[in-house]
């Protein structure tokens, strides 16, 4: 799909990703790495093996090679950094020094805080852009501290909005034939990657979502983690009317086993537990049927729990440690995972994140050398165009959502808010 396009990847592990994304679409990645190689060759050596595949590599001293550089950008489509404002200055990578040398340039940033307001320049890590981002309070229990997600998240989040973002620009620049700079926040994409479920008091919400080990919690928890036989599962038995129906089919299940009666089964749960969230609706009877749930759940496997929910219709899935994530058959089945040696033990990486029928992303092999960039090939790039940008960058875009609650919606309004007619499609 890019195989067209160029990207130079000055960035370091708050970025790697996003130079990933592009390289799976088929761009031709180089990583600009400083004298010495990029410090995640040494110091996370695993992440650079999983996100430096597919790219080239380039050591170069921007400030002493600026020639060097700036034929580089010239020939590029895109620029991807996750620098310092000190860094950018020193190795002159502004917005505005990058344009005059090359109009056309999509200049895409990823930092902590985004390279304008009173945060801009603040250090930062996963932890503390997590917890600036209001995602921390709702990991843990209601009566002590927030804990952290194991595994660096928040810069992750950050690379792929940049990743959707530089792709949204190139769209624009089909029109106008200019680049422009995409500024990414780590803050403002890990706000998003909660759906906002921090923003009920601000916005006087009757359901003030507080954090619930295993579940949320409002006026009481609500549970969604449930034990089995080998571990537990996670089941989506919510409140409001669009879970009607998905809650029905699961207590249908339950009560043919014997774990609670028929008339519960039958009974509105979705409008009930609102009810008990909203209006002050004695919960007795919610925390009667969770008891009943547990019962039943602790009958069965994890996979016999998911395999069942699956075929009636239940919104179930075991929660996997790693040995269970690395054995789970339909990873397997549509081929995700890669191998790799690093120091010379076999290990695996993530694969492809999507399955494309006509442009399948391509393979990527393993992390590049240091310096194996041999030079561009002939291709010149189309001089701009100059057009009008009066209109948003997806402007013309038309767009038929089938989709239900919670993710679905939450991208199609990125569409619309790109400029995108979005046309939802409802029963």
């Amino acid at each position: 799909m890019l195989n067209d396009y160029r990207v130079l990847d000055l960035t370091n592990k708050n970025g790697l990703f996003c130079g990933y994304i592009l390289a799976h679409l088929g761009a031709e990645v180089v990583m600009l790495e400083p004298p010495g190689g990029n410090p995640e060759r040494r110091y996370q050596e695993l992440l650079f093996e999983s996100y430096a595949r597919g790219k080239a590599s380039l050591e170069i001293d921007i400030p002493v090679e600026r020639d060097r550089f700036i034929d580089l950008v010239s020939q590029s489509d895109f620029l991807i950094e996750s620098c310092s404002e000190p860094e950018r200055q020193r190795l002159g990578l502004s917005y505005e020094a990058l344009a005059a040398i090359n109009p056309r340039l999509i200049v895409v940033s990823i930092t902590p805080f985004g390279t304008g307001g009173p945060r801009s320049d603040w250090p930062a890590t996963d932890l503390t852009v997590w917890a600036a981002s209001g995602a921390l309070i709702l990991g843990g229990d209601a009566d002590r501290a927030p804990v952290r997600t194991s595994v660096p998240q928040s810069f992750l989040h950050a690379a792929g909005d940049a990743a959707g973002a530089a792709l949204i620009a190139l769209h624009e620049r089909h029109r106008s034939g200019l680049g422009q700079h995409v500024d990414i926040s780590g803050q403002a994409s890990c706000a998003q990657a909660v759906l906002s479920a921090y923003l009920g008091p601000g916005n006087q919400s009757e359901t003030v979502i507080r954090r619930e080990a295993g579940g949320l919690a409002s006026l009481f928890p609500v549970q969604m983690t449930w034990p089995c036989k080998d571990g537990y599962v996670a089941i989506t038995f919510l409140f409001g009317p669009a879970f009607t129906e998905p809650n029905r089919r699961f207590l249908r299940w339950v009560a043919e086993e014997g774990f609670c009666s028929e008339e519960s089964a039958e009974r509105d749960w979705g409008i009930d537990i609102a009810a008990m969230l909203t209006a002050g609706a004695e919960p007795e009877d919610y925390f009667q049927l969770v008891k009943e749930i547990e019962a039943f759940t602790l009958q069965h496997t994890q996979n016999e729990l998911f395999e069942e929910g699956l075929s009636r219709g239940v919104y179930i899935a075991p929660t996997l440690d790693i040995k269970g994530l690395l054995d789970e058959h339909h990873f397997h089945s549509r081929d995700y995972w890669q191998s790799t040696v690093v120091r010379g033990k076999s290990v695996r990486l993530p694969g492809a994140f999507a399955k494309l029928s006509e442009t399948p992303l391509v393979s990527l092999d393993t992390a590049p050398a240091l310096n194996s960039f041999e030079g561009f090939d002939d291709r010149v790039l189309e001089k701009s165009k100059g057009a009008s940008r009066k209109d948003l960058p997806l402007a013309g875009l038309k767009v038929l959502d089938f989709m239900w609650v919670m993710a679905g919606p939450i991208f199609t309004r990125v569409l619309s808010d790109y400029g995108a007619t979005v046309i939802r499609v409802e029963s």
